[in-house]
Formats: C-alpha cells, structure tokens, sequence
C-alpha cells in the first residue's frame, strides 16, 4: 500500500527541493505586568451611639450662644436708639458746650483777675518823700542837706531798689527843671519792709556859672529863698521789685521844698507857675517790663 506521506516528501538532498531557510529571531517582547486595577473597598458599621449627657450639654451650648445672641442683639438696638437720640439732641448739646466753654473762659477771666488784685493788694508800695522840718548838715563838708525818706505802704517787702535822688536850688527864671541831673544813691539796704520807711540824707546842690554842680551852705542859700530869688526842689526816681515777679514798678516824684513868699500873700510861694506844673506832673507811677 501506497504511504502518501512517505511518497509525497522528497527525499534530502533531492534537486527539486529547496533550501531549508533558517528561522529568525523574533523580536524581543518586554514583560509589562498588567494594570493594577483601582479598587474601593467600603466598610459599613454601624455609628455608636452618642451619650445622653453630651446631648445636653451641647444643646445648652447652643441655647446660651442663642440667649448671648439676642442680649447682644438688644445691646445693638439701645446704642441704635441712643445715637439716634444724640444725634435729634445735636445742636442742643452743641449749645451746652459753648455754654461750659464760655463759663469756663469766664471762671479763667475771673480766676485771672482775682490772681491780679491779690497780687496789686499784697504787693510793695513806695512812697518817696522829703522831710522839711529840718535842716541837716553834712558833718564833714559843712554843706547844707535834704532827707529823703522812703516808706513802703504795701504788705510786702519791696526788693532790688534803685534810684536817683536830687535836692537843687533853682535859680528864679528857670524855664525847666532839671530832673536828669539827678544823682544815682547807692540804697542801703535795698529791701523796704512794710510800715518801715528808710530815710537817705542828700546834699543840696545848685548850679554854678560853669554849668557844673556843687554843693551849698544854709547860709549861702537861705537868703535867696525867701525874697524870691530862689527855689529849693526835691525831686527823684525811685525802681524796685516785689515778691510776686520780676516786673520792675518806677516811681517818680517832685515837691517844692523852700520857695520864696508874695509879699502880699505871706505863706504863698512865688514859685514860677510852669516850673511846678512841671513839678507835679513828675509824679507818677509805673511798671517796667
């Protein structure tokens, strides 16, 4: 029996056969692990059950969040009426605030101007005069002199005194007093206490043909006094200081110590009319800032 298998396959080495090819490598495939595939996994439980006394307590939390809530709430709408409230009394309290201003600007004017009077009432006060009872003489020149005494009627002492003193005969026909030839008087002490005047001798003076000044004899001016030919002035300017501040008070004064008489009016001083107008304007008082 025929074999078709045997038969059909051409022997090796046969002409009519070809070649065995040789078998490629196949292409080198890397070995990629699949995907891992997302999974979800749910767990189902039960919840615990929540304890009695944390559910009261958290509703009493709300309740007393709730209870600040509304008094806030309240707050809020009394401060809402109160401003409204202000703000209809506006031009009333406007009013009330130029009223306390205007009576606190009165009290410091008031408060000032008592300050002021204290001080006016409680301060120093001097009073420079001349004593004409007496006719002293210089014991070592012999010249005739003028004391002047200083008083202080205030209730306080007067300190830092200054000044300028002059006692002059004035020739009749002097057309103006000589007031700034007055001599500076070293014032010791230069602190007058109340109620304590302190009295200053000065050498009386006049002035001679060279037009410098000298001093005089009682005998040599007494003459020419009473007929008229002369005139005996005191005059001066007095500065000090009080207690309270710096402020500097000037006092200036002028009298008419010896003139001569009218020989139909005995005891009226023929003293020229201008010269003691002079004389009295003199006197006045000051401050010095």
């Amino acid at each position: 029996m025929e074999n078709q298998h045997i038969d059909s396959v051409a022997p090796n080495g046969s002409p009519n056969r070809p070649p065995a090819e040789t078998p490629q490598q196949p292409d080198f495939i890397p070995q990629v692990p699949p995907p891992v595939t997302h999974k979800t996994e749910r767990t189902y439980s039960s919840p615990d059950p929540t304890p009695l006394w944390k559910i009261i307590l958290e509703v009493g939390a709300v309740a007393v969040g709730i209870g600040v809530a509304l008094i806030y709430y309240g707050q809020l709408q009394v401060m809402r009426g109160q401003l409204g409230e202000i703000i209809r009394q506006f031009p009333e309290i406007q009013k009330s605030a130029k009223a306390a201003r205007d009576s606190a600007d009165l009290s410091q004017k008031t408060l000032n101007e008592t300050t002021k009077n204290f001080r006016i009432d409680e301060r120093a006060w001097l009073a420079p005069g001349i004593i004409k009872e007496s006719t002293p003489i210089n014991p070592q020149s012999g010249h005739a002199m003028c004391n002047f005494s200083i008083g202080n009627f205030g209730k306080t002492q007067a300190l830092k005194l200054q000044g300028k003193l002059m006692a002059a005969v004035l020739p009749k026909g002097t057309k103006h007093i000589p007031f700034e030839s007055a001599i500076s008087v070293p014032f010791n002490p230069s602190v007058i206490y109340p109620n304590i005047p302190q009295e200053y001798g000065v050498g009386i003076v006049r002035q001679f043909e060279a037009g410098k000044w000298g001093g005089v004899t009682w005998d040599q001016i007494i003459p020419s006094l009473h007929n008229g030919e002369a005139s005996l002035l005191g005059y001066g300017k007095i500065s000090y200081q009080d207690i309270f501040d710096n402020t500097v008070h000037v006092v200036t004064f002028c009298d008419v110590l010896v003139s001569g008489f009218v020989p139909t009016k005995i005891g009226h001083p023929s003293f020229d009319a201008s010269l003691r107008q002079q004389c009295a304007d003199y006197n006045r008082a000051y401050d010095e800032r």
